[in-house]
This record gives structure tokens, sequence and C-alpha cells, in this order.
């Protein structure tokens, strides 16, 4: 089986398992799936983006998800997993930038919070139960109660140098159409915000004037991301877009975006994650193969499969991580008496690895199986 065929297999069985055995988190087939739950059951949603080429994705699965105490959560939210590079409507919709990236929205797809990057379980979980709290109407004696909750958090944020987050927290209070000086002031809050973008981006402005064009589109990515849902979010994507539409700076802007992700790679390759190393360069030698990184990267690939040792370790690797993910299903269906689903699993062990120890359990586990049918 050839390496790019395995690496999608094991993201395939990844995904299943995580949603089947490794945690209790049910997920929603879709998104539309996902609004048409919340709005029957009044939960808020949780919207999880992914790609599959990027590792932190796959580790907010193994220790993030994974942990019982977010697993509880699913009695609170209506949960759903998005690949980034197939859903961009949706992408553009929420303005996601990065990967993972975790967005909280009420039935209305209303955003209520976001995560932009990993975080462990007890900040994944307190961030979901901030956004709980914010979602549905608020009505009667939770107004001012939920107001001042939201204000509290604006602030920290923006006392931390996150905007995004604080401009999530005012927004919810200063669309209010009632009368709280509280109301007043995440509206005050919000336009010092906008304010604060926009010297934000004159100074990028100021480094693209100076031809510093790595610098300046840098600093108005980051904006971008810095400001989630705000108008200076906005100018700082269309200041961005003029750039970027100079052939010139394109290409330059190209040539720092692969040279970046060559350094992860390398790094993956010194630390001898041979497997990931190379999914990432094969990535970057066909996104980029204009680029001298592209260029770089598929050299640094070819050396690596060319290596029968580096390449035996990565299909044994993959091997046991395939192998495990398959009788864990199988053992799981088993439990629950779908016979005909765990032999189907039993089988793929035998079929692609007949030799190994994993095959003659599945040879075991089938046996046992075949005697109660």
């Amino acid at each position: 089986m050839r390496f790019a065929a395995k690496s999608a297999l094991l993201l395939t069985i990844a995904v299943i398992l995580n949603s089947q055995i490794a945690c209790a988190l049910r997920y929603t087939v879709s998104y539309e799936e996902a609004v048409d739950t919340a709005q029957r059951t009044g939960k808020p949603i949780c919207i999880l983006f992914q790609v599959s080429w990027g590792p932190w994705s796959n580790k907010f699965d193994r220790e993030t998800f994974s942990n019982s105490a977010v697993s509880d959560l699913t009695k609170k939210f209506v949960f759903v997993k998005l690949n980034g590079d197939r859903h961009a409507l949706l992408r553009g919709k929420y303005s996601v930038h990065r990967y993972p990236h975790i967005v909280f929205v009420n039935k209305n797809e209303e955003v209520l919070g976001r995560i932009a990057g990993f975080v462990g379980p007890v900040e994944f979980k307190k961030h979901a139960l901030a956004a709980y709290r914010l979602a549905g109407p608020i009505i009667g004696t939770q107004l001012k109660e939920r107001i001042e909750f939201a204000m509290k958090k604006g602030r920290k944020a923006l006392e931390e140098g996150s905007y995004g987050s604080a401009i999530g927290y005012f927004s919810t209070v200063a669309k209010l159409d009632t009368q709280d000086p509280l109301i007043d002031e995440a509206r005050k809050k919000l336009k010092e915000i906008d304010k604060e973008g926009a010297k934000q981006i004159r100074a990028a402005l100021s480094a693209a004037e100076e031809e510093n064009y790595v610098d300046a589109m840098a600093q108005l990515k980051a904006i971008a991301q810095n400001f989630e849902g705000s108008p200076v979010q906005d100018r700082a994507k269309e200041e961005f877009a003029k750039l970027v539409a100079d052939p010139a700076v394109a290409k330059l802007q190209r040539e720092n975006e692969a040279s970046q992700l060559l350094s992860s790679a390398k790094t993956d390759y010194e630390e001898k994650q041979y497997g990931n190393a190379l999914g990432r360069l094969d990535f970057i030698s066909k996104k980029y193969a204009d680029t001298e990184a592209g260029k770089e990267a598929e050299s640094i690939a070819a050396t690596i499969k060319a290596n029968k040792d580096i390449m035996r370790q990565i299909s044994d690797e993959q091997a046991t991580t395939m192998c495990r993910s398959w009788l864990s299903l199988a053992r799981s269906y088993e439990k629950n008496k779908l016979y005909k689903q765990a032999i189907e699993y039993y089988d793929k062990v035998i079929a692609e690895f007949p030799d190994s120890s994993y095959a003659d359990t599945a040879r075991g586990c089938k046996a046992e199986i075949e005697k109660l049918l």
C-alpha cells in the first residue's frame, strides 16, 4: 500500500476510532444536521475545524476530546467536526484561519466564543462552559447575571490582548436592546478595540511602504486572526489581498509560507518523527512546487523514501496504528453483538498484515465469533 493511501486510511480510522471508542463524544454527520439538532434541542453547537495534514488537529482528538471531563459536554452541546480544506464557505463564515479551530455558536448560528489553536481538556472545558452560559435567549432574571458574566470575561480577554475573544463577549452584550450601563460600556470597548486594530493596520502598511513585505503580510495576517469578528479583521484581509495581488509579493508570500512549513518538517525529521515529516514534505512539494522550499521538500522526501530502514520504521508504525485501531473497532462491534461488522475488521487485519501477531489475534477472535454463529 502506498504511503499516501496509508496516511489517508490512518486518518479515516483515527476519526472513526475517536468518535466511537476513544471517547464518548458523539458527532453529527454534517453541519446542517448539527444546526437542525441545535434548533430542535436548544443546545449550542461546538464546531471543530481540522485539517488532515495538521498534527495539532490530531493531538486535539487524542488528548482533549478523548478526556472524560470533555466527553461529558455532550449533554450540553451538539458536536460537529469539519475538514477546513473542504468547507471553505463555513471557514469564511466563521473567520477560521488556522487549525485546529473551535467555534461555539448558538442555535441561530451566532458566535458565542472560539478557541484558535490547541488547548488541553481543562482549558477547553473552561471556554465551552463560558460559551454555554451565553447560549440561548437572555430573559427575565438571567439578564443582569449574563451581562455581568460576559463583561467580566470580555475585560479579562482584553487585558490579555485576546481581542477576538473580547469582541465575542462585548458583541454579545452590545447587541442587546435594553437599558444598562454595562451595554454602553460594551459598545465603548468595541470602539476602543477598533481603534487599536486600525493602529496596528497602519503600522503594517508602513512596513509595506518600506518594502518590508514579509513583515507587513505577517502583521496583517496576525491582525486578521486576533481581531476575529470585527471590522478590523475585514480591513486587514482587504489590505492583505491588495498586497498579494502584486505577483512579486505573492511569490514572496508563497516562499515564506513554504519555508515555515519546511522548517516544521525538518524539526519532525530531526526528532525522528519520520511519518509526520514525510507527510509534511509531500504536502509542501505538491502545494508549493514552484518555490525553492517546495523543491527542497521534494528532495528531502525522496531521500527518506530511498532509505529502506526509515521507510520500514514508518511502515511498522502505520501497521501498529492501523491494526490496533481495527482490532479496537472489531472488539467494540463484537461486544455489541454486531458480529458481521466485527468479522469485517478482523479480516482487514488478517488480509493487510497476515504474518503479524495482530493477525494471529484477529484469527483467534474471529474463530470465537464463528462458533457463536
